[in-house]
C-alpha cells in the first residue's frame, strides 16, 4: 500500500485528495480538500495569470504541502488544466508552484483531462452501467466524456467555463430574459462546434463545483455534506430552473448562504452551461459526483509525463 496525494490545479479551485492505494488499485480516501483561488482570473482576456492569483495559488500549495508532510504522503502527483494551458506566463507560474512541493507539475491537455476525470468519477457508482457520460463544467473548460463501463471511448473538451464566461459572456448580472436566451444560444453554438451531435447513455454524472452547489440549493442543505451530495440526482427541469433563476434574478447573500461567495458569483454561468448541455442531449437527470480529476490523477491510470 502507498499513500499518495493528487493535486488538481484548476481555473477556479485547487483540489487535493490524499488516498491509500492498495496493490489492486483500490483507493481509500484519507483527506479531501479544496481551496478557491481563481487562478484563471482575467486569463481569457489577457492570457496572463495575475500576481494576485499567483499569490493565492502559492498560499494554497504551501498549505497542501504542509498537509502532505503531516500525513506522511509518500508520493505526490500534480496536474494543471485550462488556465495553465492558456496563460503566456504559465511556465513561470508552474515553476513557482512546483518549487513549493518539490514535484513537477504536468499541464494536462483537454483530452487527458476528460479521460482522467471519467476514471476518477465512475467510482461514485456501485455498479457501472454500460453507457456513461461524465460532464465536467470547469472554470476554464468543459469536458464531456463518454464511456462503456470503465473504458473511455470519446472525450470532448471545449473552452467554455464558469470563470472564462463570467468574464466573457455574463459580466453583468442579472440578465434580462433576452440576454439570457442569447447567452444560451451562444453556448449551444460553441458546444456544437466540438461536441457530438447526439449521445446514447444510461446515466450522466456531473462533477465539479456547479452540480454540487446546485444539489445543495435544491436539497436545502445549509452545510456541505459529502455523503449527502455524492450520488444526489438533479432532475433536468430543476437544473433549468436554477440556471434561469440564478442568471436573471437579483439574489442576496442570504439566498445563497450555503454557497461560498467565491463560487456564488460564477454559479449562474456554470448552471447555464450545465443546463445547456442537458438541453442539447435531452438528458432527463444527472447524478452528482464529488470526485473528478484529482481521483483520476491519484489512480493507477495516471500515465502522463
Amino acid at each position: 500500500m502507498i499513500r499518495r496525494a493528487a493535486i488538481d490545479i484548476g481555473t477556479n479551485t485547487i483540489l487535493l485528495v490524499i488516498v491509500d492505494v492498495s496493490s489492486d488499485g483500490s483507493m481509500q480516501v484519507v483527506q479531501d480538500e479544496h481551496r478557491i483561488v481563481r487562478l484563471g482570473e482575467r486569463v481569457d482576456a489577457d492570457r496572463t495569470i495575475t500576481d494576485a492569483a499567483r499569490r493565492r495559488a502559492k498560499a494554497a500549495m504551501i498549505e497542501f504541502d504542509d498537509l502532505c508532510r503531516r500525513l506522511n504522503v509518500e508520493e505526490i502527483r500534480i496536474g494543471a488544466t485550462s488556465a495553465m494551458r492558456d496563460a503566456r506566463n504559465a511556465t513561470e507560474v508552474l515553476s513557482e508552484l512546483s518549487s513549493i512541493v518539490g514535484v513537477p507539475i504536468v499541464v494536462i491537455n483537454g483530452e487527458d483531462e476528460g479521460r482522467l476525470t471519467y476514471i476518477g468519477t465512475i467510482g461514485t457508482l456501485d455498479h457501472t452501467p454500460a453507457r456513461v457520460a461524465v460532464i465536467d463544467v470547469g472554470g476554464g473548460s468543459t469536458e464531456l466524456v463518454l464511456g462503456h463501463g470503465r473504458d473511455v471511448f470519446s472525450t470532448t473538451s471545449v473552452d467554455i467555463g464558469a470563470v472564462r464566461d463570467r468574464e466573457r459572456s455574463m459580466p453583468l448580472l442579472p440578465l434580462t430574459l433576452h440576454d439570457y436566451q442569447t447567452v444560451r444560444h451562444n453556448f449551444l453554438e460553441r458546444l456544437a462546434q466540438s461536441m457530438p451531435a447526439e449521445i446514447n447513455i444510461d446515466i450522466a454524472l456531473a462533477v465539479a463545483g456547479t452540480p454540487t452547489a446546485l444539489a445543495m440549493l435544491q436539497s436545502g442543505m445549509s452545510v456541505f455534506d459529502t455523503a449527502s451530495i455524492d450520488g444526489y440526482v438533479l432532475e433536468a427541469q430543476d437544473i433549468h430552473d436554477w440556471a434561469f433563476r440564478l442568471s436573471t434574478t437579483p439574489l442576496t447573500e442570504d439566498d445563497l448562504s450555503c454557497i461560498d461567495p467565491r463560487r456564488a458569483d460564477i454559479l449562474p454561468v456554470g448552471a447555464t452551461i450545465l443546463s445547456t448541455i442537458v438541453e442539447r442531449y435531452k438528458i432527463p437527470s444527472v447524478t452528482v459526483s464529488v470526485r473528478g480529476l484529482r481521483y483520476g490523477i491519484a489512480s493507477n491510470f495516471w500515465d502522463i509525463r
